[in-house]
């Protein structure tokens, strides 16, 4: 495996590079000094070493002629956020490969390596100097956030804030008696103290494991790990509750509380966790920290829902089938007009039983217990069954395009879940207005596309496959993100969306299709 050695001053940056490297097949190791690299240079062979030029003691510009001075064979890559004409040609000439500038995305960062390797590999041209390069990179990331501010504080300020609050006992005895997670963050909304309730909450023992590292960070949010400058700095992060309460704690020297809801990524598994945050000024300890209070509230969310859905949905469900068996009670002497009841009847008591079954799906889903049952069936046939029964309950009409019957290998209640989703957020939406439904091959998938002329605002789209995100009110909001934990997690397909104020809103599920097996 090729390996790799990163030196730089701050911890979130090493990890985030170090992400970078492992998800292209690297082997990396981190080290937050140039004393550091220096021994492990001296022992073991990297094939490259990812040097910060501005570093405490020892630069990375040092670091770099260091290296030369000693016949380190490797390659140099140099990282800075104060990027400059001169440092590149400085480093090009000191034995580095190449330079890029922080910040960075994750996409742009992994598109430079593979530029590196085809550069040593004599596959690839770069610009026409080094100084062109820094250019390029200052042009193609003009600012360091989408959002809130990007600068850090090194480690080394770090370990001294730290300290600092440590040798303030009562401060900190009493934080550790409040059965809470409780975060102290620096004017850079990086953490210098947590107590013991926040380390049993994520799982770790060492409070080194957290310092300097941002909330969103540590906790593993899927965006802190978008952009090299991290948590707090995507576009995703302007509707995120716990950033925004810091931000405004911040600027009105005030107490906020806002609920956060946070899509994690662990061991490569996608999750979800809702959150209560309280931000307040910590001026007991420093008129530029934020004490952070985060309570778990996924199971209350939960539980809201589950009551929503059966104190309301299966209730209605219940009544509908009540009403109609004594409308067969009191027409039994109507014989067509029973037929045609009893049929009501048994509808209604088939929507509350997929209510439940629904749930339950959802339940076993989560906690990666659903097992698939497979079978081959016709997928337009399905769809069009679903339109039909959608039809009778909306005021609406629906358009289904599909130009030949695919017959599709997978779990046929499953997918009926998540198209059954598809078609109701559509139809809720539609206003009465044609529902367009489009069913083609695309490569290997099938994609099934639901449109309606309804406009989906930025800041909901930013957070639509949340758990428990809704514009409908309390209890809601399982839909979109059921069909994204199902469709892609268990089905193996993808689920999208694309929404245009004149065009209105158009989700699409791929299912995984081979047209020589299916058939």
């Amino acid at each position: 495996m090729k390996n790799v050695l990163i030196v730089d001053d701050t911890k979130a940056n090493r990890i985030f590079i170090t992400e970078c490297f492992h998800g292209e097949g690297y082997e990396a190791k981190a080290v937050g000094s140039g004393k550091e690299a220096m021994k492990l240079l001296l022992k073991e062979t990297y094939r490259f070493v990812v040097l910060d030029v501005k570093m405490p003691f020892i630069s990375g510009t040092q670091l770099l002629k260091w290296i030369k001075e000693n016949n380190i064979d490797t390659k140099v890559i140099m990282i800075t956020a104060y990027a400059t004409v001169k440092n590149a040609l400085e480093c090009i000439n000191n034995g580095a490969i190449d330079y890029i500038q922080k910040p960075f995305t994750t996409n742009r960062f992994k598109k430079f390596i593979g530029d590196i390797e085809k550069k040593i590999k004599g596959e690839y041209i770069f610009g026409s100097s080094a100084g062109q390069r820094i250019v390029d990179n200052t042009l193609d990331f003009s600012i360091d956030t989408e959002y809130a501010a990007a600068e850090r504080m090194p480690d080394d300020v770090i370990s001294r804030q730290a300290e600092e609050i440590i040798k303030q006992n009562t401060v900190t005895n009493l934080f550790e008696m409040i059965p809470y997670s409780i975060l102290i963050l620096n004017s850079q909304r990086q953490i210098v103290y947590s107590n013991y309730h926040f380390f049993k909450f994520i799982g770790i023992n060492l409070e080194e494991q957290v310092h300097g590292l941002r909330p969103g960070e540590i906790l593993k949010c899927v965006h802190s790990k978008e952009r090299s400058t991290g948590c707090g700095t995507t576009e995703h992060c302007s509707v995120c509750g716990a950033v925004d309460a810091i931000l405004e704690s911040q600027d009105t020297r005030m107490p906020v509380s806002r609920e956060c809801l946070m899509t994690l990524e662990k061991n490569d598994t996608m999750s979800s966790m809702e959150l209560l945050i309280y931000a307040a000024p910590a001026g007991m300890i420093d008129e530029d920290y934020t004490i952070l209070v985060v309570k778990d509230i996924s199971q209350e969310k939960r539980r809201q829902a589950v009551e929503k859905i059966f104190f309301h949905d299966i209730l209605n469900s219940s009544w509908a089938v009540k009403g109609l068996i004594n409308c067969v009670e009191k027409s039994l002497s109507k014989e067509h007009k029973s037929r045609e009841i009893i049929d009501h009847a048994s509808e209604a008591a088939d929507i509350m039983i997929d209510e439940i079954k629904t749930q339950m799906d959802l339940m076993y889903a989560e906690k990666g217990e659903l097992k698939l049952n497979s079978s081959t069936f016709p997928l337009k046939a399905i769809i069009s069954r679903f339109i039909r029964h959608y039809e009778s309950i909306f005021d609406c009409k629906v358009d289904l395009r599909c130009e030949e019957e695919f017959t599709v290998k997978t779990d046929k209640v499953l997918l009926l879940r998540v198209i059954n989703n598809m078609l109701k957020n559509a139809l809720e939406a539609s206003e009465n207005e044609m529902i367009k439904v489009t069913i083609k091959e695309v490569k290997n998938f099938i994609e099934i596309s639901v449109d309606n002329k309804k406009y989906i605002p930025r800041k909901v789209q930013l957070q639509i496959f949340k758990r428990h995100f809704s514009t409908k009110g309390e209890g809601r909001g399982l839909g979109t993100y059921s069909m994204k934990l199902i469709g892609e997690f268990y089905l193996k397909g993808y689920i999208k969306f694309t929404s245009d104020e004149e065009k209105g809103t158009t989700f699409i599920f791929g299912l995984p299709y081979d047209s020589m097996n299916n058939n």
